[in-house]
Formats: C-alpha cells, sequence, structure tokens
C-alpha cells in the first residue's frame, strides 16, 4: 500500500481495530519515506483509577481514597469509579491556585 491509497482507506468507516491497522500501516508508511514515526493518541475523556493515578503520579488506592471521600471529582458506573479528564484538570487547577493564594499569605 502506498501513500495515495492509504490516503484513500483514511476516509472508510472505522472501529477500534481499523484504527489500529491504520495506526500501524501509517507508522511503516511514515518509516519507510523517512518522514519518521508520529503517534495517533486519542486523548481519552473518561478515566479509571489507574489510568488518573498514572496521570497524576499517585498510587491508585490514593486515587480510590480521595474519590470515596470526595477529595477528586469522580462517579461511580456500577462498582467502578471513573474520573472526567475535564474535571481532573480542572480541579488540578484549582489546588494550586489554592496553594499560590496560601503561599502569599503573610505568616502569622
Amino acid at each position: 500500500m502506498d501513500l495515495t491509497e492509504f490516503i484513500g482507506f483514511l476516509s472508510q468507516p472505522e472501529d477500534f481495530s481499523c484504527t489500529k491497522f491504520k495506526e500501524k500501516t501509517l507508522r511503516g508508511l511514515f518509516r519507510r519515506e523517512g518522514i519518521g514515526v508520529i503517534r495517533m493518541r486519542r486523548i481519552k475523556k473518561i478515566m479509571n483509577a489507574t489510568e488518573v493515578a498514572e496521570y497524576l503520579g499517585l498510587h491508585r488506592e490514593t486515587v480510590y481514597l480521595y474519590a470515596k471521600r470526595g477529595e477528586i471529582p469522580a462517579f461511580k458506573i456500577g462498582y467502578n469509579w471513573r474520573f472526567n479528564k475535564k474535571s481532573i484538570d480542572k480541579w488540578l487547577e484549582e489546588k494550586e491556585k489554592h496553594n499560590l493564594e496560601n503561599k502569599n499569605k503573610p505568616n502569622k
């Protein structure tokens, strides 16, 4: 498959396995053409506790504890905790802002 054939293939409807195939094919084509390797990762909007732990650099059990206490924005689907990435990012910004405000307050 050359680059023009692949571009036509990109316009076809896709499912997850098709996306993986497209990514591998595109990497191979780019490598062969000397363009370099690219990464085609979808940004997840909803994450599980393991992904949030990795994202925040925390232990997974700490993420669960924060979720149970209501200290981090989270919701449950069945028995599983889920986290909206936008809410996590907003929460991080608020924590950072709060910490900066407290740092700038004079000590009594």
